[in-house]
């Protein structure tokens, strides 16, 4: 990726952590078998988490990221299945005006 790309759309972590943001999306990575105290960057995975409760209004959490931030924020453990279990859903909204299901 060219330099001035990076220089025009990302920064430093520490140049915007006074600030305040409206979503945080943090993505996961394919470690669903490494324990957390495995993970090189975990420290810093529980630091923004951490951070992003008083600094972000909505938090998106994807793959990987969504047990490690259950088990950041509420303790939950990591559940590993032997298969991985996917599919779609029929669901219905029960409370429309929540913050999670506005606007669907």
């Amino acid at each position: 990726m060219p330099t001035e790309h990076l220089n025009n759309f990302y920064c430093n972590f520490e140049d915007i952590q006074q600030e305040n943001f409206d979503e945080l999306i943090i993505t996961g990575a394919p470690l669903g078998l490494v324990d957390f105290c495995d993970v090189a960057y975990w420290p810093q995975i529980e630091w923004i988490i951490n951070w992003a409760k008083n600094c972000v209004t909505f938090k998106l959490f994807v793959c990987w990221e969504v047990q490690a931030a259950l088990n950041i924020l509420y303790g939950i453990p990591k559940m590993t299945r032997e298969v991985k279990i996917s599919s779609v859903y029929q669901h219905q909204t029960l409370q429309q005006h929540t913050l999670l299901t506005r606007g669907f």
